[in-house]
């Protein structure tokens, strides 16, 4: 008796055979049209942004990245617009180019929840904690080195266990060779652990608080917590939970006085900067909670208030891009006028049939059977239906890449030879 899931397994292929053989008849290796008319990620390079509107991104983070200084860029467009394709296109732009040299950061965050300390945390949940550990001991190992001069058994006597290791009478340097100012904080820990050293927390404590009062110029509550962190053992089972709880616990808490998200917000750009990062984006996709019942007006203003000391207080060297549908935007601006003076850049995504049709070409031409050339850019269908899409589904382009979809599957079942014309779309459209 053969296995069940061998079953599954020949049943799957003759599945994979026909669907393969369905497109092929009209050029394709597969429906070119993503399910639900989502922009993956991975098909990026080759959807459709207009010239004008690249060139505003564009514009937009070579200025701030050069200049050094806050902007926002607002991109306003209904449901299933682009706006997230656009974010996505920014970031990408911000991690590849050259031009950045690895000296800008972007951090997309998707539908964030109703508190503006929600955007940081969002942020920070892409750094791991032991990014945040280098970060914060950086300037500390800096500082270290200038204080022994690169010598290393002054300040293994001074802050670890040394004096009462085996190596207290060693004649020979057991780190000869090993430049531990220039490790990172996962590989100095390492590093002690291997041999057997430990640090003396309360004497090195004490050193990386004033150096970091003094080189990151952070207040005393914030350098505390970030001591904190630094402590952290990563082989510690107890403390190994995720460290954004660990902020946020500092961020919500009532007991913590009367700082708020932006100086901690600000304590982290200033650790990005002393790393060598000269501009930090953020990138909101979404920000519509204050159109649902979950904000009351008064929570609403608290929170609009909160967001406006982020930008205010941390405005050197951080930008700001927010997507947004128009009613939401309306929204903000009857909440807090001022906001739109922040963000001066707007881009707004008004449907565009010339647009669109940019899109749909590129769809198709990507999933081509390799080497087969057509003169018409729209085959299997004809520009008028791809036309007719367009005009039915009043302009969305999330909804244009599902109906396509639809209609050219409904001709593979039904055996129609292509090009598919405007009338099969109309009574396609008509009965589903």
């Amino acid at each position: 008796m053969k296995p069940f899931n061998e079953d599954l397994t020949a049943e799957f292929e003759v599945q994979r055979r026909e669907h393969t053989e369905r497109y092929n008849r009209y050029g394709l290796q597969f429906n070119p049209f993503p399910l639900g008319g989502n922009y993956p990620e991975s098909y990026l390079s080759y959807t459709h942004i207009n010239p004008a509107n690249k060139a505003r991104i564009t514009d937009f983070l070579l200025s701030t990245f050069m200049r050094g200084e806050f902007n926002g860029l607002l991109i306003m467009g209904e449901y299933g617009s682009g706006k997230s394709h656009m974010l996505h296109f920014a970031r990408q732009m911000v991690l590849t180019d050259p031009f950045f040299g690895k000296q800008a950061l972007c951090f997309l965050i998707s539908n964030p929840s109703v508190s503006p300390e929600d955007i940081l945390l969002s942020m920070l949940r892409e750094v791991k904690l032991g990014v945040v550990q280098d970060l914060i001991f950086a300037p500390v190992a800096e500082s270290l080195n200038d204080k022994y001069e690169g010598k290393v058994l002054p300040f293994l006597k001074d802050f670890t266990s040394f004096g009462s290791s085996l190596f207290d009478d060693a004649r020979t340097d057991p780190f000869e060779g090993i430049d531990i100012f220039r490790l990172s904080y996962r590989e100095f820990a390492k590093l002690l652990r291997d041999k057997q050293l430990s640090l003396q927390k309360s004497a090195f404590q004490g050193y990386a608080r004033e150096v970091l009062s003094q080189k990151i110029n952070l207040s005393d509550q914030i350098t505390e917590d970030l001591i904190q962190l630094i402590s952290v053992s990563a082989t510690d089972s107890q403390n190994t939970r995720s460290w954004e709880v660990f902020i946020s616990t500092r961020l919500m808490s009532s007991k913590r006085g009367s700082l708020g998200v932006e100086y901690y917000l600000e304590a982290f750009l200033q650790l990005f900067k002393h790393s060598g990062i000269r501009h930090i984006y953020l990138f909101v996709d979404e920000l519509e909670d204050l159109r649902t019942v979950r904000l009351s007006p008064k929570a609403a203003v608290e929170y609009l208030a909160t967001l406006r000391k982020m930008i205010q207080h941390n405005y050197r060297m951080f930008s700001f891009v927010l997507a947004c549908t128009r009613d939401a935007w309306n929204e903000l601006l009857s909440l807090y006028p001022a906001i739109e003076d922040r963000f001066p850049i707007v881009i707004d995504l008004l449907p565009s049939s010339v647009d669109y049709k940019e899109v749909v070409k590129t769809y198709i031409s990507e999933a081509r059977i390799e080497g087969q050339a057509v003169r018409d850019p729209w085959f299997p269908f004809t520009e008028e239906a791809v036309d007719e899409v367009i005009n039915k589904r009043g302009g969305v382009i999330r909804h244009v890449l599902t109906d396509l979809r639809l209609v050219l599957d409904a001709a593979a079942h039904a055996g129609v030879n292509p090009a598919i014309d405007a009338e099969f779309v109309r009574s396609t459209l008509t009965t589903a």
